[in-house]
């Protein structure tokens, strides 16, 4: 193995060179630095593959289950959040649809992603596939402390209505698997 020591590599003609040849492996044992921004540092997942079921929903957001932590590398990163949810609002003890129960995005303790109603689906009892897709721009405080992103479910109107995640919501038999996804992306 041989081994060059230069402080600056630059084209012989214009303004592109190439390291290696195609196939070949080039690794960078320090930090590579000057690339831009806006790559991947980290991904989590987590899914929820149970039955959720909630009666009585009120205006008070209550957890789905449907949770995931990231500890962020960097202060100056960002976190983009993907999340895609089985859900089926209901009123009351009857199997009507409703059209209050509401799904939100929860950094911590403190709700970041608008609430987006559950929709219907034709007025048969089924569950309907809602996507929350969330770029959090929040500042980050430290790379030592996890941050919690939760979904969560209320009823705008603080009624009674009925929400299931997973299932039919008549049944408590599962019927999907709902998940979430957070993507550190680095300045």
């Amino acid at each position: 193995m041989s081994e060059i020591k230069v402080d600056v590599v630059s084209p012989y003609t214009g303004t592109s060179m190439t390291v290696g040849e195609a196939g070949d492996t080039v690794t960078c044992s320090g930090t590579a630095v000057g690339f831009g921004g806006g790559k991947v540092l980290q991904v989590i997942n987590a899914i929820v593959s149970t039955a959720y079921a909630r009666t009585n929903v009120t205006a008070t957001w209550e957890s789905t289950g449907l949770t995931a932590s990231i500890t962020a590398t960097a202060t100056t990163s960002k976190i983009l959040v993907l999340s895609n949810i089985y859900a089926a609002p209901r009123a009351g003890s009857s199997n009507t649809h409703y059209n209050n129960v509401s799904i939100g995005l929860f950094r911590d303790s403190t709700q970041i992603g608008g609430s987006r109603q559950v929709p219907l689906m034709n007025s048969n009892p089924h569950t309907a596939e809602c996507g929350i897709v969330w770029y959090d721009t929040t500042s980050i405080a430290d790379t030592t402390t996890a941050i919690v992103y939760t979904i969560k479910n209320n009823d705008a109107d603080g009624g009674a209505g009925r929400f299931s995640m997973n299932d039919t919501g008549e049944s408590i038999q599962q019927v999907a698997t709902s998940s979430i996804v957070l993507m550190e992306i680095g300045a």
